[in-house]
Order: C-alpha cells, then sequence, then structure tokens
C-alpha cells in the first residue's frame, strides 16, 4: 500500500478524508471522529509497504488526508425542513420510532420513510439510522457540527453522529385548529401549508362531546388518511 492507492481508493468510494496506518492499513471517513486527537506528525514514521520512501502512520497513529471538500447537510428536502442537530440517549430516546430502511439511509430515504409511517420529524444517527416522531425532540439542540457523520449510503450527506441526530421536519404537514366558543360553533382545520399532492382538507374525528346547558363542546382528533 501507498498513499496514493488508499487516496484513489477512499476518493473512488466517495469519501473526503483517507487515513494510512501501520504502514499498510487505509481507512476512509467524511469527518474525524471524536476519538481522534491531533498528535505530532513524528509519531507518524512507519513506512509504507508498497513505497518505502512514503510514511504511513503507525501502530495506533494515522496519517490523514483531506481532499478540500465537506458533505452539506441539505437544508430542505421536498418539504422537510432541516431543523438542527439533537442529542439523543440510548436509554430515552429523542425520536422514539426506529426505521428498518432497505438499500441504506440516506436523508431522503429517511424523510420517506418517516412520512410513509405517518410522522412529521426525521431523525438520522451514526450514519446509517432513521428514527421518526410526530414532533421535535425536546433533547439539547447542538452546533450543526457536531453531526458530522456521513450517511453510510450516501457520503455526501451528514447522518447526525454517535448519539446525534440530524433532525427534519414536514412543513407540508403542519396543521392549525381553529375555534369559537360558542353554541353552535364550528371547528375547522386548516393547513398552514397545503400538501402539493392529494387532498387540502383533512377529516376531523369527534372523539368526546361534552354537553352543558346552552353550549356543547367538542374535542376532536385529526386523522389523516
Amino acid at each position: 500500500m501507498t498513499v496514493e492507492s488508499c487516496l484513489a481508493f477512499c476518493t473512488s468510494d466517495g469519501f473526503n478524508l483517507a487515513g494510512v496506518e501501520f504502514g499498510s492499513e487505509c481507512y476512509c471517513d467524511q469527518a474525524l471522529q471524536d476519538s481522534g486527537t491531533l498528535t505530532s506528525e513524528g509519531n507518524c514514521d512507519m513506512p509504507c509497504s508498497g513505497n518505502s520512501n512514503e510514511l504511513c502512520g503507525a501502530g495506533n497513529f494515522v496519517d490523514v488526508y483531506w481532499n478540500g471538500i465537506l458533505p452539506v447537510a441539505p437544508q430542505n428536502v421536498g418539504p422537510w425542513e432541516y431543523k438542527g442537530c439533537f442529542s439523543d440517549n440510548v436509554n430515552s430516546r429523542a425520536l422514539p420510532h426506529p426505521q428498518s430502511i432497505s438499500g441504506g439511509v440516506t436523508i431522503e430515504t429517511c424523510t420517506a420513510a418517516c412520512k410513509a409511517n405517518g410522522f412529521g420529524v426525521a431523525g438520522l444517527e451514526v450514519g446509517l439510522e432513521c428514527w421518526c416522531s410526530s414532533s421535535l425532540p425536546t433533547s439539547s439542540l447542538l452546533s450543526d457540527a457536531a453531526c458530522h457523520t456521513a450517511c453510510v449510503a450516501n457520503t455526501t450527506e451528514f447522518c447526525g453522529g454517535s448519539s446525534k441526530l440530524s433532525v427534519y421536519e414536514d412543513s407540508a404537514g403542519e396543521i392549525c385548529l381553529s375555534t369559537t366558543r360558542a353554541t353552535n360553533f364550528n371547528l375547522q382545520a386548516m393547513y398552514f401549508t397545503p400538501p402539493t399532492t392529494g387532498s387540502a382538507s383533512v377529516p376531523l374525528h369527534v372523539a368526546i362531546v361534552n354537553t352543558v346547558t346552552l353550549v356543547s363542546y367538542s374535542i376532536l382528533t385529526v386523522r389523516r388518511f
């Protein structure tokens, strides 16, 4: 192995970082992971197995090369808007509904899976996980730089990080309920942003009705079909 052969390998697979280690090992990624720390270049003193005139890291030390390109987290994917990088916890998930996606997790496939299952919030984590919810997470909002793990299925996109979620919300699914409290009142549901496909109306289902003298109260739930 040489530095050139490692760079060529990582580039061909769409990665922007390449690392050579222990004289004969090649690693690729889109961003440096949290476990890595900068050290003296003198620690990377092992000749490359394919070219003794080049240095290829050492035991537990990696020479890292970058092509200058970073993947970009799209601000919008169709009607889905990027909401930021949120912390997650394996013992109390910020978005509680995992999705299994054949073909790999990308921003597009994760948001599509969440939408197909009736969720308006999607989150991508550690490069290959997709999580959904009906509301934005209440966990800490972090710097976008914390969600720096590339999607395994599309290394030009970021898919969160370790215990960190890149979160998107479906703006087409926002609904406003307006009510008037009076005898014989009407309750209506309207979209802030009408969907681009399907019906613009939202069916309402009466869940509870309590009747008091001269006044009726209706508590309704929105059902989207």
